[in-house]
């Protein structure tokens, strides 16, 4: 629904109810018969609808005019209508306060002048919110492209940087030992394979991405031998959550990538479940070479807050480095 539409649904709600608020108190009291009251009714809301339509109008092609600037006009117009309307109907055919009118000027301002300011009001705050719906819908769909920014660049880290090690590894696998090369094609196969469907979603079931994960650390045995260590301890039951895609492998590569490890002094890390998601750890043996920002938790985290409200928890200290993501 439009600004406009708003406006007018509005206009032809209340109207009414402001009619029957003006005109029942006479009825009432039977200082007005039934047609007369009928009469008044039409009256109000007629004069309601009039100065709705000012206003609406003024919203409409007057975007650039401010509250003082909108009112002054309107009033301008109800004046010159209200003159208008005196000449052509006699005061006897709608009642009203017209000897009190007659004897005081400033009412008869004032009595044109509240309606046209509630009115004002209502049209301001109906404006008002329909720019913030639409202010915040556009924010949202900002927030949705720079996730999806964020997850592209992703992607495009990952793959350059890890084929051209794994291209690497594999050129000596096919010489050395051509069954451990031939396994590593069909791991390095599924690699890609998930790497590049993946970015079509912004959510994965944790099993794909488990197998991601898996695929990727069989790659990296295949490289290091025995130079790393990994547990896994991930229940089968909640095999069919979700997690925003390449959550755990953008963990598991930081691991890699921060460490420093040889088959001397092996890398070991874990993942497990806890009830507030997966913990991902690992002892730290920084690697001097490795300039550490954090981009990629702050990127993964607003990415949790985008898709899910929740953050993810990073808890870090001499010996271990922890991070706690959310499953959803």
């Amino acid at each position: 629904m439009t600004v406009t539409q708003k406006l007018w649904l509005n206009a032809f709600l209340i109207s009414p109810i402001l009619a029957i608020y003006g005109a029942s108190p006479p009825y009432l009291n039977q200082k007005i018969d039934f047609k007369t009251f009928l009469l008044l009714f039409i009256a109000i809301t007629s004069a309601s609808l009039i100065i709705w339509s000012i206003h609406i109008s003024l919203v409409i092609r007057k975007q650039q005019m401010n509250n003082a600037e909108k009112f002054l006009t309107s009033q301008a117009i109800l004046i010159i209508l209200r003159i208008s309307a005196k000449i052509a109907v006699p005061d006897h055919i709608i009642p009203g306060p017209t000897d009190f009118e007659r004897a005081n000027i400033l009412y008869s301002l004032f009595f044109l002048m509240l309606p046209n300011i509630v009115i004002m009001i209502l049209c301001n705050n109906i404006v008002t919110s329909r720019n913030k719906e639409i202010a915040e819908r556009q924010l949202q769909d900002l927030k949705l492209q720079n996730s999806e920014a964020q997850k592209q660049v992703l992607v495009q880290q990952l793959q350059p940087h890890f084929l051209f090690n794994t291209l690497s590894a594999l050129k000596s696998l096919i010489i050395s030992n051509h069954y451990k090369a031939e396994e590593y094609v069909v791991r390095l196969s599924h690699f890609l394979q998930y790497s590049i469907n993946a970015p079509t979603a912004d959510m994965v079931d944790l099993e794909k991405e488990l197998d991601f994960v898996e695929d990727y650390l069989a790659l990296q045995r295949l490289r290091f031998g025995s130079a790393f260590t990994c547990t896994i301890e991930i229940p089968r039951k909640i095999y069919s959550h979700k997690l925003p895609v390449f959550a755990l492998q953008t963990l598991v590569e930081n691991i890699f990538k921060h460490n420093h490890f040889t088959e001397k002094k092996p890398l070991e890390f874990q993942i497990k479940y806890v009830p507030s998601g997966l913990i991902v750890t690992n002892k730290k043996n920084l690697a001097t070479y490795v300039q550490c920002n954090n981009t990629g938790l702050a990127n993964l985290n607003s990415r949790y807050k985008l898709l899910s409200e929740k953050e993810i928890i990073i808890d870090e200290s001499e010996q271990n480095f922890t991070v706690i993501i959310p499953i959803l």
